[in-house]
């Protein structure tokens, strides 16, 4: 429990990292860009987090001198975009989606490796699956 806290707040320094370096609307100003692209498909499923782990995982909706409003008003401003709105997955369907990670029941080399403490990309086909 205690390594999840604190890669939770690793990532909440990462957002803070990006709104302290935004620049306007977005983060490179006026209109969206490469940035916010590459941030806005993880921040858009951070949900998944707080509905899985609870509200101690939630992203904050205010504190740190408006920071957490800042992001929550560039989050808004970015999934409003008809072209951004159009490719986020529908919310129930993606928790559906991601649940068998969330609760360990994933089956995948990946999956075995990670239950049995091992790093992601240490899987072994003989121990985690796949032994064809």
């Amino acid at each position: 429990a205690e390594e999840r806290r604190q890669a939770f707040e690793k990532l909440l320094n990462g957002l803070r990292s990006f709104v302290r370096g935004s620049r306007g609307d977005f983060w490179g100003g006026d209109t969206l860009g490469y940035v916010d692209c590459v941030l806005l498909p993880y921040a858009y499923r951070l949900y998944a987090i707080e509905h899985y782990r609870g509200a101690d995982f939630a992203v904050p909706t205010s504190g740190e001198d408006g920071l957490w409003e800042r992001y929550h008003a560039w989050f808004a401003r970015a999934t409003a975009l008809e072209y951004v709105a159009g490719t986020l997955p529908e919310k129930q369907r993606y928790l559906r989606h991601v649940a068998k990670y969330a609760e360990g029941r994933a089956r995948s080399k990946v999956g075995n490796a990670v239950r049995r403490g091992a790093a992601a990309h240490e899987y072994d086909d003989a121990i985690d699956g796949d032994k064809h």
